[in-house]
């Protein structure tokens, strides 16, 4: 007579559990992947940046900064503080509609568009670490010669002081060397435009006095024309440049370096 057994639910998964266990296991090894050899990678770039007032490691500083070395630059065909904005986080750059060489700089959200001389910029402008008290002329602000550019994002003013509640912008110039180089851009475009950029580096005394001059010329028809008067609009006729002298110590006079004298001059007439 057969048997007939009924199992509860647990009876039949404790016999399960019990039938797994007499099955050997079998051990698995997953295969061993081959790293390749770091020896020949490229390490990254280390940027200094001045934020802070001195050189430190762009990583360590605490301080949100976008910063861009004259490689950066130039490939980037970075040429105005627009084209700067383009390539910025939370930076923006526009030219005002009361004066085509002044521009409206944004950063994070904090602006000022009025360039009466009663009202201050909300982002500093700083040219070798001169304060540029008005934005009139920084729509002619180039970053040709310039060997550095770096956005301080946020509040600065402990250390830049006053009209940095957005951030800042510093532009470093190259400065003078005691050799003979020069430097020459040419550049062709539409709407007739034609640019041009020259720098010169020269001891002028040599061993006591380096002098690096550069200049700057734009010019392009307009983009639209009065049909009233003919006229042509948003054409452009800009001209800048700068001198840079740089004087150096010899054991003979044995007195302090000066910081390198710098005069900066710009020209514009714009048609609106």
């Amino acid at each position: 007579m057969p048997v007939k057994l009924r199992l509860s639910g647990s009876s039949a998964i404790v016999l399960a559990l019990t039938a797994l266990g007499s099955i050997p296991a079998v051990a698995q090894t997953a295969p061993q992947t081959q790293i390749p050899s770091t020896q020949g990678s490229t390490k990254l770039e280390e940027v200094v940046v001045t934020a802070r007032r001195r050189s430190e490691n762009l990583q360590k500083v605490p301080v949100a900064v976008t910063a861009f070395s004259a490689r950066d630059l130039k490939n980037q065909a970075i040429k105005t503080l627009t084209d700067l904005a383009e390539q910025t986080p939370s930076l923006a750059v526009t030219t005002n509609n009361s004066d085509p060489s002044a521009s409206n700089v944004s950063l994070r959200g904090q602006v000022q568009n009025d360039v009466i001389p009663a009202v201050e910029p909300s982002v500093g402008i700083y040219v070798d670490d001169v304060y540029f008290g008005q934005t009139v002329g920084t729509a002619l602000t180039h970053t040709f010669d310039l060997s550095q550019v770096e956005i301080l994002k946020g509040p600065q003013g402990t250390l830049y002081g006053l009209n940095t509640t957005g951030g800042a912008i510093k532009l470093t110039t190259n400065q003078p060397t005691d050799e003979y180089h020069a430097t020459l851009q040419l550049g062709l475009g539409d709407y007739d435009r034609r640019d041009g950029a020259i720098m010169v580096n020269f001891p002028l005394v040599p061993g006591l006095l380096d002098l690096r001059i550069d200049a700057q010329a734009d010019t392009h028809s307009g983009y639209g024309k009065n049909t009233t008067t003919g006229q042509q609009l948003d054409d452009e006729d800009s001209r800048s440049g700068q001198y840079i002298s740089r004087s150096i110590s010899t054991p003979i006079s044995r007195r302090p370096v000066p910081p390198a004298w710098t005069l900066h001059w710009n020209n514009t007439a714009w048609q609106r």
